[in-house]
C-alpha cells in the first residue's frame, strides 16, 4: 500500500495530516463566538441629531489629526524631466572602451 492510504494508522510523532473522511482534531470558533465578548455599543436617547452629527464631526476631524501626525516625512516631489538631455541607461554606452 502507499503512503496515502486512510485505513494505515499514523504511529509517528505529531500529527497526522487528516484527509476528507477524518473528523477535525481542533475546535473550530463560529464568527458568532469571535464577537460574543464584544461590548455593546451605547446609545443616548437624551442627544439631539444636531448634538450625534457634533459628535461625529469631532470625531472625524480627530481622526484625520492623528492620520496626518503618522505621516511619515513629507510627500516626495516627482522629479522634473529635463527635455534636452539625451537618455542614458545602463546599455547605452559601449562594453568594451577603447584607449588610445
Amino acid at each position: 500500500m502507499g503512503c496515502c492510504s486512510s485505513k494505515q494508522q499514523f504511529a509517528g510523532q505529531g500529527q497526522r495530516l487528516g484527509s476528507a473522511g477524518d473528523a477535525p482534531t481542533t475546535k473550530t470558533t463560529t464568527t458568532a463566538a469571535k464577537y460574543e465578548d464584544n461590548p455593546k455599543p451605547k446609545y443616548n436617547q437624551n442627544l439631539t441629531d444636531e448634538e450625534r452629527e457634533n459628535i461625529r464631526r469631532e470625531r472625524a476631524a480627530a481622526a484625520e489629526a492623528r492620520a496626518k501626525q503618522n505621516q511619515i516625512g513629507k510627500p516626495q516631489k516627482k522629479k522634473k524631466a529635463n527635455s534636452n538631455a539625451p537618455l542614458v541607461g545602463p546599455n547605452s554606452k559601449n562594453t568594451m572602451s577603447w584607449q588610445v
